[in-house]
């Protein structure tokens, strides 16, 4: 037994210090680090060969016909980063967008873009540059290529960043429809403080809960039985449990708008509630080895009980959730809880399955 409990502080102790003091890898997803002139220049060069193509394409088609085929010519990868064609519409009163990778904001008003845009974030943190498709138009010249910095949330990692555009103007009818269109990189992340590990925002005393769990009921395992594959099966669950919620807490995550959030929490609640057919099952199963194996029917039982327990209080409300906060973090718990539930319900079918084989 005291082997066990020391055990369990060790491994208590490298998860609290593995945890905190071991930062999360930060996946610069999208960003084209440019930390020279050269590489720089290198991938200037690549949009403004792209664009070129684009460009002299409209100098043979009409506009319409121009704007389905940059339609069909506006993705492109360079080193393993998607890029994409985006093209503004001037106009005296508001400049418009007709191309963008989201094909729903397409034909939007400058004001209409920007509403729309900002709703794919979790709230309007940073200030975006507004005004940079007007901005481009103003600095824009016919078979010139121009570059402008500015605020942005990129479409492909749906974040706030920090983005360098290569753009030129278009032109038709004589200048009677005019606008920029351009091609940009991100150079930086602005919402990496937005990233965590589970373990910043999960409910400290529902995981105490589940370390607990983890640490008695490998002293009951021990408790119900001296034979020596008692005492193995009470480290091997001790080690199982603590490798979840180890796993658990260190898995990253990125907040994200409060309403996908409630989403979540709903469709985990649908889950947890979708267990309860498995109550009859495992009465069934108590009931099937209650006579004949009393060892493995105290076991099943306790087992059984704790997963009740965690899925009880995984159901539990909180009626202080008034930020984004404090939904991720009922977002996390209710997860973690769940998921330990299924963990030691499978945990039950092998112990029952275990029993039927070696009972033929």
């Amino acid at each position: 037994m005291k082997q066990l409990i020391i055990t369990y502080i060790i491994i208590v102790i490298f998860q609290l210090i593995y945890t905190i003091y071991v930062p999360m890898s930060i996946d610069n997803e999208n960003i084209v680090i440019v930390d020279d002139e050269k590489k720089e220049e290198k991938i200037q060069n690549f949009i403004k060969e792209k664009l070129k193509i684009l460009i002299d394409a409209s100098h043979k088609m009409s506009y319409t016909d121009w704007l389905t085929y940059l339609k069909k010519n506006s993705n492109y990868e360079y080193e393993g980063n998607k890029l994409y064609v985006f093209a503004w519409k001037y106009s005296d009163i508001e400049m418009s967008v007709v191309n963008y990778p989201d094909k729903t904001l397409n034909n939007s008003s400058q004001t209409d873009f920007f509403s729309k845009l900002t709703e794919t974030t979790i709230k309007k943190k940073y200030n975006l540059s507004i005004d940079a498709p007007k901005n481009m138009f103003l600095l824009s010249k016919l078979n010139t290529f121009d570059t402008l910095t500015y605020f942005w949330i990129d479409y492909n990692i749906k974040d706030y960043v920090k983005k360098k555009s290569v753009f030129t103007k278009f032109s038709f009818d004589n200048s009677k429809i005019t606008g920029i269109i351009g091609m940009g990189y991100n150079i930086e992340n602005l919402n990496l403080n937005n990233k965590y590990k589970n373990f910043q925002y999960i409910y400290k005393p529902e995981l105490l809960l589940g370390s607990v769990i983890s640490i008695i009921l490998s002293l009951f395992i021990i408790k119900i039985d001296s034979r020596k594959y008692y005492k193995t099966k009470a480290f091997v669950y001790l080690i199982i449990f603590n490798i979840y919620i180890f796993l658990f807490i260190n898995i990253p995550g990125n907040l994200i708008k409060i309403n996908d959030e409630n989403q979540k929490i709903k469709k985990i609640n649908s889950s947890i509630l979708s267990l309860s057919f498995l109550s009859s099952i495992f009465l069934f199963i108590l009931t099937n080895v209650r006579t004949k194996n009393n060892s493995l029917f105290i076991e099943l039982s306790l087992l059984f009980s704790i997963s009740i327990i965690l899925l009880l209080t995984s159901i539990y409300k909180s009626t202080n959730q008034n930020s984004i906060f404090d939904i991720t973090g009922a977002t996390i718990t209710n997860t973690f809880l769940y998921n330990y539930a299924v963990l030691i319900n499978f945990i039950i079918f092998i112990n029952f399955f275990n029993y039927l084989f070696y009972k033929k």
